[in-house]
């Protein structure tokens, strides 16, 4: 039975984003920690260091314009911290820039979300934790579509004034209005039917389902079960967009281009409009998402569906139509113009930049990044390790380390491909390190042990080993334990690991031939 859930809505206004928002709320930090929704290109440390050095030029022109004193505290808000991960690297980005110390002291960061479940996961995180009791990191509750109320997690309303505002990969998470002008002029906007075929037990009103959806709004494949049928129909700018401001900013970004179509981000305008109240004097907002650089993508009568991560929707951003709202509303406006680029930036001020900001916006986002270089050198290096090129691989895995030292994940493939290059000495140091950083990013005790094993230190890998089966038992764990105690000759322990091993995994067959060996006899090794 085909259920229609609703019939030509508006995009914008459609169910799929009642869908979204649940996922959101109630996913938490595990929609970046499981990967379900890409981050690294805008959390890395090389794209924390951009922002810090153009925060500072900024910081540097305020002080210069009387805005800010010498002693004021610096606010800087993150609207969507996603996994907290930008919030920890643009501090120590912050704290490692040359002559910016008292910057750094004096600098506050609120890392915001609206959903309270992800802020309450970030908490919970130890890093993240020993930022906010050190004072350096606040935790607030924002919706983006009411900018003017922002409060901290667990108290009232933040009333700082900010300097910068960073957004980054959340223009393109909210919801946008599509409008297609023909050549002759004519305007259309987006609408969609959607649709679910029920299995036998399931609602059969289009309320009970979408309440049974959104009540476990994060199990898999959720969109991906519904049948989206798009449409464009007839309407006039003034329908679409009664703000004559978004109606110019329409305008003024199609200017020329005959027929085109544009994912307009009505939302995300009004949330830059809303955020000038909590801005100082001269402050700035910088988005930075996915999309184009040009305006040759809204060129024609096209459909662009979005994309979906997990049971989220994400649409591509025009920057060259964030560059006409600032025209329309007086604002300044520095942006990146490459399409080379992995992502966009936009750096926007309601009054003027003043020379420093400039001059450091055009070196910190050169028509290649740094950024873009960090994500070219771990997609070959991944690259190469698939092809088992494993001393490529390392190679540019270490590229990749050296500009984002954090990422505890970044250290534990460059050591697994460290080993199978045959340097097991290389990847035990980083894993130490990736230890240190970041426990849970993977099995490290594990493969420590793995490491020194190779290394042909079978004694010392017992203990990795041991605290790896300590953390979680796993078969693999088991059966390379076993391996070095029956090389060791230590049969009976070997045999009890063995018999670990195949507990966990009756198909295990390294553990099933190793022990069939040391029962007739063998030595396992």
């Amino acid at each position: 039975m085909r259920l229609i859930l609703e019939e030509a809505a508006p995009f914008e206004r459609s169910v799929a984003w009642r869908l979204h928002h649940a996922y959101w709320e109630q996913r938490g930090a595990a929609a970046w920690t499981s990967g379900e929704v890409p981050s690294h290109a805008t959390t890395n440390r090389a794209a924390a260091r951009q922002k810090v050095r153009l925060f500072l030029a900024l910081v540097a022109d305020l002080v210069a314009a009387g805005e800010l004193l010498d002693d004021d505290p610096v606010w800087v808000l993150e609207a969507g911290a996603g996994s907290g991960v930008f919030a920890r690297n643009f501090l120590a980005a912050l704290d490692a820039e040359p002559d910016a110390a008292d910057v750094a002291r004096r600098t506050r960061f609120i890392a915001s979300d609206y959903a309270e479940k992800n802020l309450r996961d970030l908490r919970a995180q130890p890093a993240v934790a020993a930022l906010v009791e050190a004072g350096r990191l606040v935790l607030a509750r924002w919706d983006m579509t009411a900018p003017h109320r922002l409060r901290e997690l667990d108290g009232g309303p933040v009333t700082r004034p900010i300097t910068l505002v960073l957004a980054s990969y959340v223009a393109c998470v909210l919801p946008m209005k599509y409008l297609q002008r023909s050549a002759a002029g004519e305007w259309r906007e987006l609408r969609v039917t959607i649709a679910a075929e029920l299995d036998g037990a399931a609602p059969t009103t289009p309320d009970a389902y979408l309440d049974a959806l959104t009540a476990d709004a994060t199990r898999a494949a959720l969109l991906e079960k519904l049948d989206f049928t798009y449409a464009f129909a007839p309407t006039t700018l003034a329908d679409a967009l009664p703000d004559p401001l978004h109606a110019a900013t329409v305008e003024r970004a199609l200017r020329g281009l005959g027929a085109a179509t544009l994912g307009y981000p009505v939302l995300y305008v009004d949330f830059l409009r809303g955020v000038e109240a909590l801005l100082v004097r001269g402050g700035a907002v910088v988005t930075t998402d996915y999309g184009s650089a040009n305006r040759l993508p809204l060129v024609g009568e096209v459909e662009r569906p979005p994309q979906r991560y997990g049971n989220s929707l994400a649409q591509e951003v025009s920057f060259p139509t964030l560059e006409a709202f600032a025209k329309v509303a007086g604002w300044d406006c520095l942006r990146t113009k490459s399409e080379l680029a992995t992502s966009h930036t936009a750096a926007m001020t309601p009054w003027r930049f003043g020379d420093a900001t400039r001059g450091v916006f055009g070196a910190v986002f050169p028509y290649v990044c740094e950024s873009d270089h960090l994500l070219d050198f771990v997609s070959a290096a991944r690259r190469y390790a698939r092809e088992r090129s494993f001393a490529r691989a390392v190679r540019f895995f270490l590229l990749a380390v050296a500009l984002d030292p954090d990422n505890a994940e970044l250290r534990a493939q460059l050591a697994e491909a460290a080993i199978e290059a045959g340097v097991p000495r290389l990847a035990r140091e980083q894993l130490l390190v990736g230890l240190e950083l970041d426990p849970t990013a993977a099995d490290f005790e594990f493969m420590i042990g793995r490491a020194l094993a190779h290394e042909g230190k079978r004694e010392d890998a017992v203990a990795w080993y041991e605290r790896s089966l300590a953390r979680e038992a796993h078969p693999t764990t088991w059966a390379n334990l076993a391996e070095i105690h029956a090389t060791a000759g230590r049969k009976e322990e070997a045999r009890r690991c063995y018999e670990a091993a195949l507990a966990l995994d009756p198909e295990h067959g390294d553990a099933r031939e190793r022990l069939a060996e040391l029962d007739a006899g063998g030595d396992g090794g």
